[in-house]
């Protein structure tokens, strides 16, 4: 749906912007979101019955509830060691987007519409990255996929700073962007955006999930979103590029392309297979113990080390009797044969 979103988004900004006057899209927008806020509250309260013990807390109530919630999550150090790489992410990586808009408005002369266009490609990418990773990319390792990730931002950052250089010869601006950034925005996104949800999706408990996704969710747009710009913001103090001053741009970019390169670094920070298997056997058994059917489950491949430190009680007499399995299966084979 997002990507949907986006590709409508962009080809009615891509005109409003181009032959409209600017008000006119604000309005728009407003319409939009009166719309948004009338469909809830036309949602069907059915869809909360689950959750009346939630709903009837006071504020304070809820409040504590939720911490109490994220304290939980946390306890699974796989998941606050993947919550600390994704926020580095935010702070190594700086975002020099807005000046990039205007190197392309002002030096490569793009029309509003041509830009709206780049960002059309974009989101439809959306749809293409989700399902490139369903086909090519699921069965593997998420920090593998997140390392290749890396790669591929860093090589879509050399590009824009050979694009801002202009060292791309006689091709067209409008036709290299799409060639280049295009192209590895839509496998950086199927190598680290879906990856990076199914790894949540892996490390919550069912019982925190809503709590849990909300603050990961947060956190993730605080550090993409707000910290990298702010922290883009911060180096370009020191060269002062504006819209009439674009000689130094590519400095920037030089800046981003060495950023990119540095989570590599922390990559360790992240899960391996065996570890988020580790863990997702302790949640599978509380899960099962809520429900009381954990006698059912085999402990045996359970890690007791992983299952103490995310404070789940794991009861040893559950284990099934290795012994009374192989004269069971004997049993079976002798009367197979007779």
């Amino acid at each position: 749906m997002l990507g949907l979103g986006g590709v409508l988004g962009s080809v009615i900004g891509g005109v409003m912007t181009e032959y409209a006057e600017a008000r006119y899209c604000f309005y728009f927008t407003s319409v939009l979101g009166l719309l948004v806020s009338i469909q809830a509250f036309l949602m069907s309260k059915s869809m909360e019955i689950a959750d009346q013990n939630v709903i009837t807390l006071s504020l304070k109530q809820r409040i504590k509830f939720t911490f109490v919630c994220i304290k939980d999550g946390l306890k699974i150090r796989e998941m606050y060691r993947s919550v600390i790489f994704f926020f580095l992410i935010g702070i190594i990586v700086p975002s020099f987007s807005e000046y990039l808009y205007f190197y392309q408005m002002y030096v490569s002369k793009f029309t509003q519409f041509e830009f709206a266009m780049i960002h059309l490609i974009g989101y439809a990418a959306t749809f293409v990255s989700s399902v490139l990773y369903n086909w090519c990319f699921k069965n593997y390792e998420e920090r593998t996929l997140l390392a290749f990730a890396m790669v591929v931002n860093t090589f879509g950052s050399i590009m824009t700073l050979i694009y801002v250089l202009g060292l791309i010869g006689e091709i067209p601006p409008l036709v290299f962007v799409i060639c280049t950034s295009t192209a590895t925005d839509t496998i950086y996104l199927a190598l680290s955006q879906m990856p990076s949800m199914v790894l949540f999706a892996k490390l919550i408990p069912s019982q925190i999930e809503s709590s849990m996704f909300a603050l990961l969710m947060g956190l993730l747009n605080l550090s993409y979103y707000t910290i990298s710009k702010l922290i883009g913001n911060g180096y370009n103090k020191f060269f002062n590029v504006n819209k009439d001053n674009m000689d130094d741009i590519w400095k920037l970019y030089v800046i981003e392309t060495i950023g990119c390169a540095l989570p590599l670094a922390f990559i360790w920070l992240l899960p391996s297979k065996q570890e988020v298997y580790a863990v997702q056997r302790v949640i599978e058994y509380q899960d099962k113990k809520a429900a009381g059917q954990h006698h059912s489950v085999d402990i045996s491949k359970i890690d007791l080390t992983v299952a103490k430190r995310v404070g789940v009680e794991i009861e040893l007499g559950c284990m099934p009797n290795p012994e009374k399995g192989n004269e069971e299966a004997a049993l079976e084979k002798s009367e197979v044969a007779g």
